[in-house]
């Protein structure tokens, strides 16, 4: 009887993480929606937005390089800001909850894939951060390039919100992942050879 109550609970903590997870996801595509809110003089009007913003600009460069290149300046701005956050926060949450999920054996991902997963995670961090999106466009596969002009509202919900969350899921995270997944390599490796 004593294994039968066991599994309800581990079950319960599952789907409470599940759900946990579900309503990250919600309130990040919830809040993504509030370009269309945002008054167009948000900074000027507001002193606590005006601050947040410019701290912000000093850490995030793409903040300013998308600023020059929108005419919704002040809304551009913030919500960029705030989508950093959101990013931010998103990829701490999950990457805390891959590293404390309890799985202690290396992954099976090989040296080549670890490495080229690195190179590919700096890769997308560095193109946001440093927003290259902005001055370059987007670059297609056949050689197409859409040039991003943040000219309508719709246009910067669509960017920032892919491209935090690319840069979030794809680059944050998957680096914890894989430091994570090559520290165990490296130390299974040292525990195998003694």
């Amino acid at each position: 009887g004593q294994v039968l109550q066991n599994k309800p609970a581990t079950k319960t903590v599952k789907n409470t993480k599940e759900q946990f997870l579900k309503n990250i996801f919600i309130a990040y595509v919830v809040a993504s929606f509030g370009i269309f809110i945002i008054p167009e003089d948000i900074l000027s009007s507001c002193k606590i937005c005006r601050d947040f913003v410019a701290a912000m600009k000093q850490i995030f460069p793409n903040i300013q390089i998308f600023s020059n290149i929108s005419p919704f300046k002040q809304e551009i701005e913030f919500y960029a800001s705030y989508m950093w956050v959101l990013g931010l926060l998103l990829a701490i949450i999950l990457s805390a909850l891959f590293v404390i999920s309890g799985k202690r054996k290396a992954p099976n991902i090989s040296w080549p894939m670890s490495m080229l997963g690195l190179i590919l995670s700096a890769f997308i961090i560095y193109d946001y951060f440093f927003g290259c999106v902005g001055v370059d466009g987007i670059i297609l596969q056949g050689g197409t390039r859409i040039e991003i002009t943040f000219d309508t509202k719709f246009e910067i919900f669509a960017v920032i919100t892919v491209f935090q969350l690319f840069f979030s899921l794809l680059g944050l995270f998957s680096s914890v992942v894989l430091l994570r997944d090559l520290f165990f390599k490296i130390f299974y490796l040292e525990k195998e050879s003694k």
